[in-house]
């Protein structure tokens, strides 16, 4: 399970408030949204607009790595929480961006082959999902074992063909490269293949980088979060937590270069370096 911080702003109504102006409550629930269980924790900030850290700490163990607080308010350092990290759900949604990138009518099939730089073989369980989207794949990869088990189902079910290699290739002629971990290394790229990096990617030829895709959601679904809550957060603490996908996510903001933007933007890039931007737009 995970917590909720939903900070309550600082009121002098009533004699105790008027008495001690400077107090402030902490209190713990358990609540519900968007079909998940999770802790609510509120906490009444000071007139400095601080909650009581301490108060917060005392009632959240065991579960201080998984508290989600409202932007701009982390707990000090000396309390020992740390910054919730949901691995598997950023996972999931690298591999979500990587089929949407590509998954309308304005991308042919002959140009959806995918390029894969997965030196300790991370995706190989995922190669089969991710060719439901692209026709093909060109891998290279430390772990050629397990793709290979990846790639002989991916032939056999749906005849995507899936070149593997351990050496680096040239990925110029596959419409996008899919890196899930740190890349710190030069990689034979052309400018032309933008690349979706699930970690650091160092820039070394001056090609587009998608990273840090972000899902959202309904106004509705959104209202019933906790007032300050991160709707990309709170979908991956209830994944972590039940392994449940909430219903009606989108993909709708990443990085581009750095800069937050549009993930229609990315396809329009991905549609211009594959080519396609004179035909479909013109």
């Amino acid at each position: 399970m995970f917590a909720c911080l939903e900070l309550i702003p600082h009121t002098s109504q009533g004699i105790k408030r008027l008495l001690f102006p400077t107090s402030t409550r902490t209190e713990l629930y358990s609540a519900r949204a968007l079909g998940a269980e999770y802790l609510r924790l509120e906490a009444q900030v000071n007139r400095r607009g601080r909650p009581d850290w301490e108060a917060v700490a005392r009632l959240v163990l065991p579960l201080t790595q998984y508290l989600l607080t409202p932007a701009g308010y982390q707990p000090p350092a000396h309390l020992g929480f740390a910054p919730p990290v949901f691995a598997e759900f950023e996972r999931r949604v690298l591999l979500q961006c990587a089929c949407e990138l590509v998954g309308d009518s304005r991308m042919p099939l002959y140009r959806r082959r995918l390029g894969v730089y997965d030196p300790q073989g991370e995706l190989a369980g995922n190669l089969y999902f991710l060719l439901h989207h692209y026709t093909s794949a060109r891998v290279v990869t430390q772990n050629v074992d397990a793709y290979r088990r990846a790639a002989d189902l991916a032939m056999r079910e749906l005849g995507a063909p899936v070149l593997l290699g351990e050496e680096f290739t040239d990925f110029s002629d596959c419409v996008l490269l899919l890196c899930p971990g740190d890349v710190t290394r030069p990689l034979p790229l052309l400018p032309a293949c933008p690349v979706l990096a699930g970690g650091v990617f160092a820039d070394f030829q001056g090609c587009n980088v998608f990273s840090s895709p972000r899902v959202s959601a309904s106004s509705f679904q959104m209202a019933q979060l906790p007032r300050g809550s991160d709707f990309h957060a709170f979908a991956g603490a209830v994944y972590h937590s039940y392994g449940y996908w909430l219903p009606d996510l989108r993909l709708g903001r990443l990085l581009i270069n750095g800069k937050e933007s549009l993930l229609e933007e990315a396809k329009h890039i991905l549609l211009r370096e594959a080519g396609l931007s004179t035909y479909y737009y013109c």
